[in-house]
């Protein structure tokens, strides 16, 4: 599945694959892409003390490559949208990265819905709440979008979204610069 997908998804950033080898003995893929040499995002804005106009770039990549996906056809959620899945490219400019657990959304005619197949897997911080509702429940662009907006507050705060809700403290020293772009009540 995740060759399927990554295959279609054709973006500046989306990490292109390059190729890819399949092992009848094993069941299993390896796949090759462009080498990385920042690393992933969150390992970069450590590094580097990645100043307010950087992240804003990272998110805007971010937002980007997500919008591409979702803008496929059929969509493809990618399911999995963390910081660490955000690679870091010589621009610098993020990249989005590990479709492991990305699909192609089926349009339901009956409800609103467009969900993914598949059970529910992925990193519980960047999960949506509906997510833990239900045992059936699936990811869908929704969901995607709720990892976006947990990722996005991650690069421009620099904190995970759950911690920020417990500090009542200025988190960097961009703070009124990203209070007017991006709210968070306290």
């Amino acid at each position: 599945r995740e060759l399927r997908v990554w295959a279609k998804a054709k973006h500046p950033n989306v990490l292109e694959l390059v190729g890819y080898s399949l092992s009848e003995n094993y069941g299993s893929a390896q796949f090759v892409s462009p080498y990385m040499p920042n690393g992933n995002v969150k390992e970069y804005m450590k590094r580097t003390q990645a100043t307010a106009d950087v992240r804003l770039g990272f998110v805007r990549g971010i937002t980007l490559g997500m919008a591409y996906l979702h803008s496929c056809d059929p969509p493809i959620c990618h399911g999995d949208l963390k910081p660490a899945n955000v690679l870091i490219n010589d621009g610098p400019e993020a990249v989005l990265c590990d479709f492991g657990l990305a699909s192609f959304v089926e349009v339901s005619g009956a409800s609103s819905g467009l969900t993914t197949s598949g059970s529910i897997k992925g990193s519980t911080r960047y999960m949506s709440p509906e997510l833990f509702q239900t045992a059936d429940a699936k990811h869908t662009l929704e969901s995607d979008v709720w990892a976006w907006a947990c990722t996005v507050f991650e690069v421009l705060r620099q904190v995970l979204y759950v911690e920020a809700l417990l500090d009542k403290q200025p988190l960097d020293s961009d703070h009124d610069r990203m209070h007017s772009i991006f709210y968070c009540p306290r």
